[in-house]
């Protein structure tokens, strides 16, 4: 949700830019101090820029907002263990471990250290891997649900 309406938001300042990097396809989460926690951290999110496009569309939404809606399309979810479903659907489609240990902010961010650690060149290639594993979960919600992202 926090992410989902930041998107927004930077989106209604043009300043989109600053959260997410068009050329990784990548929500770079470690450039906002808000999004660190004591545990479960963070840093990246490979998210396809039609997407994000989509999302910047939308009104901002609340956790409220969407049990309500899953509610009334009879979705039961547990939206706290999404995580650990995404993780889980990573490491089944091929991801390695410390790719997903990485996407769900279990390596400290002093030790990521993203720009000595990674060139552009391997992030792209890890942003595609990750896109194509994603694509799936997005191309099916779309096929459902053809209006796209919900409005909420």
């Amino acid at each position: 949700k926090q992410a989902f309406n930041m998107i927004i938001d930077l989106a209604h300042q043009n300043k989109l830019c600053e959260f997410y990097n068009s050329e990784i396809e990548a929500l770079e989460f470690y450039r906002y101090p808000e999004f660190n926690r004591r545990t479960k951290k963070v840093y990246l999110s490979f998210i396809r820029s039609e997407l994000v496009q989509q999302i910047a569309a939308c009104q901002p939404v609340s956790y409220y907002a969407i049990r309500k809606r899953l509610t009334t399309k009879k979705q039961p979810c547990r939206i706290k263990e999404l995580r650990s479903y995404f993780a889980t659907y990573l490491r089944k489609n091929g991801i390695l471990p410390e790719i997903v240990d990485l996407l769900q902010g279990r390596i400290e961010a002093k030790n990521v250290q993203l720009g000595h650690y990674y060139k552009i060149a391997d992030m792209k290639a890890l942003s595609q891997q990750i896109t194509a594993v994603t694509s799936k979960i997005e191309d099916s919600f779309f096929l459902t649900n053809p209006i796209g992202v919900p409005s909420f």
